[in-house]
């Protein structure tokens, strides 16, 4: 009877129905243990796969790709015992479920076994089966996250500061966005102009025969004047535009940079997934090491920080605590801070 209530997961507050069926449903009673000591207590007693209470999600599977054979990563459980009697570390596979291979007592018999659960993210080997890449411990692979977020870690008082700059910077460009948008104006008339000139050669009596400009020279530069009038009209109209996009790029990452460790330690899979997603592209996995390709804005952050011992002071994450007077005038003393954000925008 004590066998059978510790192998029922009506006591992790759900329950099968039908029997047998993989359909569960939240039960109104309270929950007596939590997912993860019911699977602990089904492998010491030997039937760890009899129920699926749930489907795993795992935080970075299809985020990763293999470096060796560009399979992507997936994730996978793994879980050992240590035999109390022998001290012997075994895995817990199908044929080892129910009793320690080196002394063969049986793990339900144990007096407090050890069970220790890990996950490991490796590559699928779907693009080449000889892939012999090996996988890597989940926290392992978080240590390696939380390390390049060390990297970009600045205070909310520089991201604050930076925001400013980029604003005073705009409203400094205006004059030269008007100027762009002038010339593109001027440019497009010109090719209106042309397009209008080349028209008229067209129909002109002088040119019925097609001697000074055929059809099929005619179709070509109209249809080059067309798509260029189009393109002046296009670019013109997102000048401003990607002056503004350029602005919110860098308050986003360096908003992100500021709070995304901190975030991450304390997040649950779902910002964990979100903030490496963000952290990077082209992430591969090889030799158990993660290779983050860093956006600009990011790189930029690292730069400044490596550059000199100063600036890796200033950007620490307890300059938080001056006041934001003390703060705005340290950075403005250092030219490399604004010359990094200027170095973005451009």
């Amino acid at each position: 009877m004590i066998y059978k209530t510790l192998g029922n997961p009506f006591y992790t507050g759900r329950f099968e129905y039908p029997e047998g069926s993989g359909q569960w449903h939240e039960g109104k009673h309270e929950p007596a243990i939590n997912d993860e000591l019911f699977e602990e207590i089904q492998v010491i007693l030997g039937h760890r796969s009899k129920y699926k209470l749930k489907n795993h999600e795992w935080a970075y599977t299809s985020l990763i790709t293999c470096g060796f054979c560009r399979s992507s990563i997936t994730a996978e459980e793994k879980w050992q015992c240590i035999c109390r009697q022998c001290k012997l570390k075994f895995s817990l596979t199908k044929k080892n479920k129910e009793a320690c291979p080196g002394c063969k007592t049986r793990i339900d018999q144990m007096k407090e076994p050890k069970i220790l659960h890990y996950i490991y993210y490796r590559c699928k080997r779907k693009k080449d089966l000889r892939c012999r890449q090996k996988g890597i411990r989940l926290d392992f692979l978080e240590k390696q996250v939380d390390t390049e977020l060390s990297s970009l870690e600045i205070p909310q008082s520089f991201v604050d500061w930076a925001v400013k700059q980029i604003n005073t910077m705009n409203d400094g460009e205006r004059d030269f966005r008007e100027e762009a948008i002038q010339s593109v104006v001027r440019t497009q008339s010109d090719a209106r102009t042309r397009l209008d000139n080349l028209v008229k050669l067209k129909i002109s009596p002088s040119n019925s025969d097609g001697s000074m400009l055929s059809d099929e020279e005619y179709k070509k530069q109209k249809l080059e004047l067309e798509a260029e009038i189009k393109g002046l009209g296009k670019q013109m109209g997102t000048i401003d535009e990607r002056m503004l996009e350029a602005a919110d790029e860098v308050n986003e990452k360096f908003t992100f940079a500021a709070r995304a460790r901190q975030r991450y330690a304390d997040g649950d899979l779902k910002v964990k997934r979100e903030i490496l997603s963000k952290l990077g592209s082209h992430l591969i996995l090889e030799d158990k090491t993660l290779r983050i390709e860093s956006p600009l804005p990011f790189m930029v952050i690292k730069k400044m920080k490596s550059e000199t011992p100063i600036l890796q002071k200033m950007l620490a994450p307890d300059m938080q605590s001056l006041s934001t007077t003390k703060t705005d005038a340290l950075y403005a003393s250092v030219p490399t801070l604004l010359r990094g954000q200027e170095s973005h925008l451009v």
